[in-house]
This record gives C-alpha cells, sequence and structure tokens, in this order.
C-alpha cells in the first residue's frame, strides 16, 4: 500500500472550481434557443414557399452563424433568385421585385404618391440633376449618365406594367433612354405621363442607382426633412404603436413635449383625433394618427384619450419638439445622472444634431470624470459639425479629419486667424481624459468619424463590433429659383489610417436577439421613472418572444465599465 499513499501523497491538488459567468451562461442559452428557433422559422417558410419571408430571417442572422444559415440561403436562392436582394449590400441595385411590389401598393389606391409629387416640377428635375452631376463624389462621365438614363427607362417601364398604375393613368408609351434623366423625363410628360408623379418616380430612381444617400427632396417633403435635420418633432412628442387588438396606444409622450406636459400618459389609447374616430383610420392606424398629430407650431389639436375605464379630451398646442440625443446613465426626475459608476461619466449618443454637442456639455460640463464612456451604438450620423465637436472636447489641438472631394478644397485658416474647421482648439476640461468607446454595426457616418478621431488622437479604446463603413460625406442643397432641394454625396472622409470602417480594439459580436434584448435595457434604464403628475411610467416598449430567453444586463457595458474602473483615480 505504501507506493500507492506516496503517489497520492505527490499529485496535485485539485483546482477550485470557479462558477460560471451568470451572464455568459444568459447569452449562451439566447443564441442556442435564438439559432434553434429562426433556423426552424426559416425552414418553415422555405417549405412553404415564402422565400422573402425566409430571406428575411437569413440576412438577419447569418453573420453569426454563417454555417448554419448558409445552406439556407442556398436553398432561398434557388427557390427565388430575386431573394438575393435580401443579402445584398447597401447601395446594390434596387430588386425588381422588391421595387415591383412597392409600386403595386403604392397605385392599388390612396393617393400616396400624388401627396409626396405635389409641387414636384420639370424645373426642379433639371436643377436637381445639374447639381448632383457638377458635385457629385466620382466624375460622372458620357457612360455613366446613360447609364442612370437607363434606370429612369427601367423605372419607367416597371409603373406602365404595374395594373394600378395603369388603371389611374392610362396606357402609356415608355421613352427611350437618349439623353440625361431630365431629358427622358420631358419626353415621357410629352408623351402623356403625369407630370410631378413621373419627375418623382424617375429621379428618386435616378438618384439612389448613384448611391443609397443621394437623394432629392421634394416640396411635399421639405418641412418633415427640416425638421428631421434640425433634430426636432413638429407636432406633441408622442411615441405610438399598434396594439394587437387593434388600439392605438401611447408608448412614451417625448419628454418636455406638449403631450408629455399635456397630461397624456405611455398607456393611454387614442381614440379620437380633432373629434375623428381612430377605429375609422385605415392601417396601420398609428402611422394615420400620427400623421394627423403632426402640424405648425401654435396650432391646437385635440385627443380623445382612454385610461382604463376613463375616457377624456386634452388640449394640446403643437410644437417644435426637440430631438433629446446626448443622453446619460439614468434619467431621474431632474434629468440626468451621468455616472455609471465612481468616476465613470456614460453618455449615449443616439444621433448627431445641431444641438447635439450642447447637450453633450450640459451633461459633462460640471462632471469631472476621470474616464467617459461613449456609448455609440446604432447611432447612423447626423450633424457633423456636432460631432467634430464632441471630438474637440477630447483632441488638444492640431486637424482631426481630412475630407477628400472634387468641390472641397484643402481647410484654411479664418481671415482673423481663426482655427480651420477640421482643428481642434486647445482648452477644453477633457482633454486627456480617457475615453472608451462603443460601437456596432449600426455606428455609421458621423458617429464613425468621431470613433476614429477619438482613437487616433485622444488614444479611446473601442470595443463591439466594427461600424457600418460610410465615412462619405453628403451636402444638403437647395435651388431658390424652382423650389429643388437635395442631398448628394460629396466626399470620402479619412482619419489616420481609418478610411472605410472603425475597427475595434475588443471585440463582441452579437446576435440578431441579444442586439434586441441590449435596446430595450438600454431604453428602459433611460426610462422616466414618473410623469409629470406623479404617477409611475409604465414600461409599453418591444414584447420579448416567448420562445426566446431574456438578458439581465448589457454585456458590452459591463465590459465597457470594467476597463473603465481601470481609469479612475
Amino acid at each position: 500500500m505504501l507506493p500507492f499513499v506516496l503517489l497520492l501523497a505527490c499529485s496535485p491538488a485539485p483546482a477550485p472550481s470557479v462558477a460560471p459567468d451568470p451572464l455568459a451562461v444568459e447569452r449562451s442559452a439566447l443564441h442556442d434557443a435564438e439559432r434553434r428557433v429562426f433556423v426552424a422559422e426559416a425552414e418553415r417558410k422555405v417549405a412553404a414557399g415564402d422565400f422573402e419571408g425566409a430571406a428575411q430571417i437569413v440576412a438577419l442572422e447569418r453573420s453569426f452563424w454563417p454555417a448554419d444559415f448558409a445552406a439556407l440561403e442556398d436553398r432561398i436562392l434557388r427557390g427565388d433568385p430575386a431573394a438575393a436582394a435580401r443579402f445584398a449590400a447597401v447601395g446594390a441595385p434596387v430588386d425588381a421585385r422588391v421595387e415591383r411590389a412597392r409600386i403595386g401598393r403604392d397605385y392599388a389606391g390612396g393617393s400616396r404618391v400624388e401627396d409626396r409629387s405635389r409641387g414636384a416640377t420639370q424645373a426642379q428635375a433639371r436643377a436637381i440633376w445639374s447639381a448632383v452631376r457638377s458635385t457629385w463624389v466620382d466624375p460622372l462621365d458620357d457612360a455613366a449618365v446613360s447609364a442612370v438614363s437607363a434606370v429612369v427607362v427601367r423605372q419607367l417601364t416597371w409603373l406602365a406594367e404595374d395594373p394600378g398604375f395603369g388603371a389611374r393613368y392610362g396606357a402609356l408609351q415608355v421613352p427611350d433612354a437618349e439623353g440625361d434623366p431630365p431629358t427622358v423625363l420631358a419626353r415621357a410628360i410629352a408623351a402623356g405621363w403625369p407630370a410631378g408623379v413621373v419627375v418623382v418616380e424617375g429621379m428618386d430612381a435616378a438618384l439612389r442607382s448613384l448611391d443609397p444617400w443621394t437623394r432629392a427632396v421634394w416640396p411635399a417633403d421639405r418641412s418633415g426633412w427640416d425638421a428631421h435635420h434640425a433634430g426636432v418633432t413638429l407636432g406633441v412628442g408622442a411615441a405610438l404603436d399598434d396594439a394587437p387588438d387593434g388600439r392605438v396606444v401611447v408608448v412614451l409622450p417625448q419628454v418636455g413635449g406638449p403631450a408629455w406636459l399635456g397630461g397624456v400618459h405611455a398607456g393611454d389609447e387614442v381614440v379620437a383625433v380633432n373629434g375623428a374616430e381612430v377605429s375609422a383610420l385605415p392601417a396601420p392606424r398609428s402611422a394615420a394618427v400620427a400623421a394627423l398629430l403632426e402640424g405648425p407650431p401654435g396650432s391646437r389639436i385635440s385627443l380623445g384619450l382612454r385610461r382604463g375605464a376613463e375616457a377624456r379630451v386634452v388640449e394640446l398646442g403643437r410644437a417644435e419638439v426637440p430631438e433629446e440625443t446626448a443622453l446619460g446613465w439614468r434619467r431621474t426626475d431632474d434629468g440626468w445622472d451621468v455616472f455609471a459608476a465612481e468616476g465613470v461619466a456614460w453618455v449615449r449618443l443616439s444621433a448627431f444634431r445641431p444641438t447635439t454637442d450642447e447637450a453633450f456639455d450640459a451633461l459633462t460640463e460640471y462632471a469631472e470624470p476621470s474616464v467617459v464612456v461613449l456609448d455609440l451604438r446604432g447611432n447612423g450620423g447626423g450633424d457633423l459639425a456636432a460631432a467634430l465637436h464632441v471630438a474637440d472636447r477630447f483632441v488638444v489641438d492640431g486637424p482631426m479629419v481630412v475630407l477628400e472631394g472634387p468641390t472641397h478644397p484643402p481647410p484654411q485658416p479664418g481671415p482673423n486667424g481663426e482655427l480651420p474647421w477640421n482643428a481642434a482648439a486647445p482648452g477644453h476640461a477633457l482633454e486627456g481624459t480617457p475615453v472608451v468607446v462603443l460601437v456596432d454595426g449600426r455606428t455609421a457616418s458621423a458617429a464613425e468619424i468621431l470613433a476614429a478621431i477619438l482613437r487616433e488622437r485622444a488614444g479611446a479604446v473601442i470595443l463591439g463590433e466594427p461600424t457600418f463603413g460610410k465615412l462619405r460625406s453628403q451636402s444638403l442643397r437647395d435651388d431658390p429659383a424652382t423650389g429643388a432641394a437635395w442631398q448628394v454625396t460629396t466626399g470620402r472622409w479619412r482619419v489616420g489610417s481609418v478610411a472605410e470602417r472603425v475597427e475595434v480594439d475588443w471585440a463582441l459580436p452579437v446576435s440578431a436577439a441579444e442586439r434586441r434584448a441590449v435596446d430595450e435595457l438600454v431604453a428602459r434604464r433611460e426610462l422616466p421613472a414618473t410623469h409629470p403628475d406623479g404617477t409611475p411610467v409604465p414600461w409599453l416598449g418591444s414584447v420579448r418572444r416567448s420562445d426566446l430567453p431574456e438578458l439581465s444586463r448589457d454585456p458590452l457595458a459591463e465590459r465597457a465599465l470594467r476597463l473603465a474602473s481601470t481609469f479612475v483615480r
């Protein structure tokens, strides 16, 4: 027995067991369920011949599980090659099947296209095309112009072949593609095509064939377009949703807006607008109600509401409701608590509007944090000047970004020695403060530029997923003589070595279901606790699928806070 005893005595002690991270366990359970549920759902749709529905699922899930969904993608493409549009990158040519379906919906009834085309003219089409051709980021030679004209003719062909369009406007001859797009449209109008409609349809097709971001802003769209870029909502500020039973419910009145201050609650059912019954409106009713709520500032509107068994009517004045784009860690009755942990300031920038940098300053000006966590997940960009102003808070001096394009000369100092527009000005309180930046595949444009500047010039650590890849610049222009307005891609951004997308220093890929779960966790954390009258605000956001487990915490936020804690003084 002695040798055996000695052998036992010399053996190493067993390693202590380590309890698994609960959040890692939750993520694993969600991933397993998501893969199983959506593979089965996509297979059922393929078996039923619903290739479009199956393609939607595969397009969302395949990047996370390429092996599981590759075979399904092959089956979808064999069954319906047109579904390939679901798998194409942004900027790919418009898929004929999808666009024909859109045309069929728009001209089957109603007046959506006629409403959009009201006020659109041939002179506007000519002004827009002339300006776009001379300023677009890549030169448009004669061959490129001919290719765009061919796209216009294809669009007119799809319209002429649509039964609903033919019933509204009669049989129409499609012109040839000779000349530039406005010339093609002029021949169509001379042949009897409806002027406003053909201008909008033709120019929309022409411009989106260049890239996804070059587009016309027609007179009927102008007020909404201006409000969007100013970061305001024209109306009463109420997010609406369609309940499964057909009711239209207020998800949340926008904090500080007329509905919020006027006694509208999250959970209220909207039963009437200015006396008109909501039940009589076309589906989706929430969209119809939202359109009725919009209007010029100062105008009045009455809402019939039902809260439980109580019915009431509130009178509200419409206003410009600013969009909140700079948000702290948690909303309080007095505003925002910006500290997610001791010394760690957390700011989520959801978009960039002209006032975003001022809102950022309001959150951080007196905080004196040891480290800032900047959450740019889901930020699709917006006002570049605001993004550069935020970057300037952290960068000591020098150029931050370069814009390359035929209409963009090198930045120059101002006449009185002012710094060029792309240079950081020294003297901000956050200069030298460590920064942790969260990004994902939805982080785009101005948000990507900010993330790249902070990495290259302020030593920021980037966490999450590679960004969208839209380092392109759009300019907004108009022509007062014709009333035309347009957005056109005029330049490419370069920040140090970054010219396409921002890669991450610490990767945490998330699945589609996980992203939805995290978005909900963020929204719930930022929800106001009480209405102005002191009653609690209920959570009425998205309802998780019963076949998918929940997450109790945000995995990337957890990682960011652990990293940020190492910088705390």
